[in-house]
């Protein structure tokens, strides 16, 4: 239609510069651009060229960037802020920082939120946070984009928790969000696990009505199922007005992550009927839930079907997932043949994964062929190294273990430490093995071993006995926790003389036994004891010792000898 066009004016040329720039072949806009230059018949004008650089954004053309900047200059349309604001989106996109800002600084005066946002996801993009952070805090006016471009680049360089410490305080100056925010948000709690945060962004969504798209409904659906809220998961599912592949795909792949391997494969037979194509996704998702709840048979069909009916190659995830499924079935035989003959290289992780199985079957030469080979393809990955120590030493080959582990350090092979988060109080804590964190560590460390104290405690109150009574009295009496020892110390039915020692420590600590004078109730428990050994004895007479009282440990002894006792080494020391 535009060719049939006799003399195009310049608001037709603009349009159709515009619609093939949004094409799959934007240097076909380009081209229009360079015909209308040479033929010198449409002079262009400032709504030229933001559809030009468009075009030269999408098709990535730097070098024809360059000369359209060189024309706006020429023509004198540099102090259009739309264009400006054009030509910093192009640098950004073809990874040109530096020129975005060389840009950005030329003309302070022609900016707009616009202008700042541009350059700030110039910056996200090329993962300079401390240049984003300036630049955001010099911003004289913040828009939702601002704060969506900051916590997705936050999220893109792994800070989640600065990430959504930022989305909590765009929510605290009461300011909405839009769709991209909410799915970084999501995104970050997911991987990190941190289910309040997760229901934050979820009910805050909820409070504004937002309305519930698929990405969204997705990003919900992994949140849950990353944080160990499966049920809340299968809600969201099922309350989505609309749901593509991807929503069945995570929904797939979580039942598969909490071992519903039944109401995956459930799933996606539902999937099938609906009408819809699964992807190589999916695949790995319904393969994974195989290999979780062992359906050896529905893996095998899974991955012949993937080929021969969808005609979806497999990749390494999909090859991964059957050697973790036959291997944990113990058909590890299987799974080295499937590695033998994949169509592409196996890559370490697929070894790595028939050597767990080997470790858990007991194979140890097979186990020690894929181990060596493992060293060889990555000499500096710790977990291989472990693995195959670890095959050893259950086969008892202690030489071995020695050499696998000093040949680790050799190659400077260091282990990582463990780490884990937690919540606590609206705020995300992390710790990690060895190592003082935060200055509260030692605090969080004396309450975790308290909190598990009271769960043993009351776990166990339908089933005690002595033994039972005796442990939670040594629990207290190392957290110092003196009127827990001595509420539990009256409960007790028939004492022996480990809890009274326990209740005896206690209560010198506190300083209510000094001076050498046992307290009453102390002499009376020990009177009315049912039942008493020599070991009984031994550690009564032991416990005064340890607490100054010279005297009645004596008084004890001479009393366990005309009771008839015969005294053993271990009390004469």
């Amino acid at each position: 239609m535009f060719r049939r066009i006799h003399r195009p004016n310049i608001f037709a040329s603009n349009n159709i510069i515009r619609c093939l720039g949004k094409s799959e072949s934007p240097r076909d806009g380009l081209k229009l651009y360079a015909s209308m230059c040479r033929t010198n018949m449409l002079h262009p004008n400032n709504y030229t060229y933001p559809f030009v650089l468009q075009a030269c954004s999408n098709a990535l053309g730097v070098v024809e960037g360059v000369q359209v900047h060189a024309h706006i200059v020429k023509l004198g349309f540099e102090g259009d802020v739309f264009i400006r604001n054009s030509l910093i989106h192009f640098y950004t996109a073809c990874c040109e920082t530096d020129m975005s800002r060389r840009v950005f600084d030329e003309s302070p005066q022609c900016r707009d939120v616009v202008t700042w946002n541009v350059i700030l996801a110039s910056y996200a993009k090329d993962e300079r946070i401390d240049m984003m952070e300036d630049l955001f805090e010099e911003m004289p006016e913040r828009d939702v984009i601002s704060w969506s471009t900051m916590i997705m680049g936050y999220v893109q360089v792994g800070e989640l928790e600065t990430g959504l410490k930022c989305f909590r305080e765009m929510r605290g100056k009461g300011l909405n969000f839009n769709e991209a925010i909410l799915v970084t948000a999501l995104s970050a709690c997911a991987q990190l696990g941190l289910l309040e945060q997760g229901q934050f962004v979820h009910s805050s969504m909820n409070s504004l009505k937002f309305p519930m798209s698929v990405s969204i409904g997705a990003g919900l659906i992994d949140m849950y199922a990353k944080c160990g809220c499966i049920e809340m998961s299968k809600k969201v599912f099922s309350e989505m007005p609309r749901r593509d592949v991807w929503a069945w795909n995570v929904m797939i792949n979580g039942l598969a992550m909490h071992g519903f391997g039944k109401e995956a494969v459930s799933l996606f037979k539902r999937f099938i009927r609906e009408g819809l194509s699964p992807s190589n996704v999916t695949f790995v998702g319904i393969l994974n839930a195989c290999s979780r709840a062992g359906l050896v048979n529905d893996g095998r069909h899974y991955f012949k079907l993937m080929r021969e009916i969808y005609g979806i190659e497999p990749e390494m995830e999909h090859y991964g997932c059957m050697v973790d499924l036959l291997g944990r079935a113990g058909f590890v035989s299987e799974g080295l043949e499937l590695i033998e003959k994949m169509l592409i290289k196996p890559d370490p992780v697929v070894w790595a994964t028939l050597l767990a199985a080997c470790k858990i079957h007991g194979l140890v030469e097979l186990g020690e062929t894929i181990g060596e080979k493992l060293i060889q393809l990555d000499p500096t990955h710790d977990g291989n190294y472990v693995l195959l120590a670890n095959i050893y030493a259950k086969s008892k080959k202690w030489g071995d273990v020695i050499r696998v582990r000093r040949l680790m350090v050799d190659r400077g092979a260091t282990k990582v430490a463990g780490w884990s988060l937690i919540e606590a109080e609206g705020k995300t804590h992390k710790f990690i093995a060895g190592i003082e964190t935060t200055s509260g560590h030692r605090r969080f460390t004396k309450n975790l071993k308290r909190l598990k104290a009271d769960c043993y405690w009351l776990g166990v109150q339908r089933r005690r006995d002595i033994v039972t009574w005796n442990a939670i009295l040594a629990s207290c009496a190392r957290e110092e926790r003196i009127d827990v020892v001595e509420d539990l110390f009256k409960e007790i039915p028939d004492k022996d003389v480990i809890s009274l020692e326990y209740n005896v420590n206690g209560l010198h600590s506190r300083g209510e036994i000094r001076d050498g004078n046992v307290d009453a109730s102390v002499q009376k428990s020990v009177k009315e004891m049912p039942q008493r050994d020599v070991w009984s004895w031994n550690v009564m007479i032991s416990g005064l010792a340890m607490h100054g009282f010279g005297k009645e440990a004596i008084s004890l002894f001479k009393r366990f000898i005309r009771e008839g006792f015969r005294p053993s080494n271990w009390l004469g020391s």
